[in-house]
C-alpha cells in the first residue's frame, strides 16, 4: 500500500478526543462551498493520505471531502504504540462525533455522507445507525463483515477462520496486534482486534465497552446506503458486502460492482484508491440522487 503524495489538503483539523488524542481530518474544498461533504473514513491501518487521489476525484464532481484519521494513526497524536488500547465503541461513541462536529463546522451548510472503506465501512455505520448526528447516506467501498461464514465455502472460508484465529492468538500472546509483520491491517491495539475477532467469529457487531446495542441500531436505520464491490477483493467479496447489508434491512440500498477501467485492469481491496475515477463517478451520480 503506497501514500499518495502532491495532492495537498486545503486544511487539516486537529480534533481533540477522549484521554489526550487529537484526531487529523484533512479537508479537501470542492468548487461549491456548500455542495455535500463526503466525510472518509479509512481502512484499518491506512492513513488519510491514501485517499487524496479520491479526494481529489470527488471535488472535481463538485463534492467536498474529509479524511479522518483514525486513533493513533496517520496524523493523529499520539501515535500508535503498546500502551494505546481502543476498539470500535471509542471510534463510534467518542471520535466520530468529534469529527463529526468538526467537519459540520468547516462546511457549514452542507450534508454530511460518510464514505467508509472496509474497516472504516464497519464504523460508518454503525455511527450512522447510532443516530447521535444527523447523517445524510453511506456509501461502502470493498467493506463487508469478516464472518467466516459470509465467504465462499473452501478455500476462502477456511482461510478467513485462520486468519481470525491467528489473529486472535497474536494478540492475546503479545498484547496488540503487530500487522506490519504479517502484511495485514498494520499495528493495532488488542481491543480493536478483539472487537474484530468477535465479529469474524459471531457475525455480529458486540465491541467491548459500548453503550448502545449497535446491533439493534443498524436493525432501525433506513439510510440510503451505496455499496461498491469491486471485481478482485478477497477480502470483501460480494457474500461479505450483503452480510453486512443484511444487518440494515431498512436501509434503502443501491449497488454497484467496480469490475475495472482503462487505467486499472483488476482492481482489488486497495488499488482502486490509487485509480478512482471509476468510483468517484459513481458515487458522485448516487450522492446528486438521493
Amino acid at each position: 500500500m503506497s501514500v499518495v503524495s502532491g495532492i495537498e489538503p486545503d486544511d487539516v483539523l486537529h480534533v481533540p478526543t477522549e484521554g489526550g488524542n487529537r484526531l487529523a481530518v484533512h479537508l479537501h474544498k470542492g468548487p461549491v462551498a456548500t455542495a455535500p461533504v463526503l466525510l472518509v473514513l479509512p481502512a484499518m491501518g491506512t492513513p488519510a493520505r491514501f485517499y487524496r487521489r479520491l479526494a481529489a476525484a470527488l471535488n472535481s464532481r463538485g463534492l467536498n471531502v474529509a479524511v479522518a484519521d483514525q486513533r493513533a494513526h496517520g496524523d493523529s497524536v499520539p501515535t500508535m504504540s503498546k500502551r494505546v488500547d481502543f476498539g470500535y465503541a471509542a471510534m463510534v461513541e467518542q471520535d466520530l462525533p468529534r469529527v463529526y462536529d468538526a467537519v459540520h463546522h468547516a462546511f457549514r451548510g452542507s450534508r454530511i455522507v460518510l464514505l467508509g472503506h472496509s474497516l472504516g465501512g464497519h464504523v460508518a455505520m454503525l455511527f450512522a445507525a447510532s443516530g447521535s448526528r444527523p447523517v445524510a447516506g453511506v456509501a461502502l467501498v470493498a467493506a463487508g463483515t469478516v464472518w467466516w461464514k459470509a465467504f465462499a465455502v473452501g478455500p476462502r472460508r477456511l482461510g478467513m477462520l485462520a486468519a481470525i484465529t491467528a489473529v486472535d492468538v497474536v494478540t492475546r500472546t503479545i498484547g496488540y496486534w503487530p500487522g506490519r509483520r504479517f502484511g495485514f491491517g498494520g499495528t493495532q491495539p488488542r481491543t480493536l482486534m478483539a472487537d474484530w475477532v468477535h465479529l469474524g467469529r459471531t457475525g455480529r457487531f458486540e465491541p467491548r465497552d459500548a453503550f448502545a446495542d449497535l446491533e439493534t441500531g443498524l436493525g432501525a436505520m433506513a439510510l440510503p446506503v451505496l455499496s461498491i464491490t469491486v471485481q478482485n477483493d478477497a477480502l470483501a467479496p460480494p457474500s461479505a458486502a450483503e452480510q453486512l447489508l443484511a444487518k440494515a434491512p431498512s436501509a434503502v440500498v443501491d449497488r454497484w460492482r467496480f469490475t475495472g477501467s482503462s487505467q486499472l485492469a483488476r482492481p482489488d481491496h486497495f488499488t482502486w484508491a490509487r485509480f478512482p475515477d471509476p468510483v468517484a463517478e459513481r458515487v458522485a451520480r448516487w450522492v446528486g440522487t438521493h
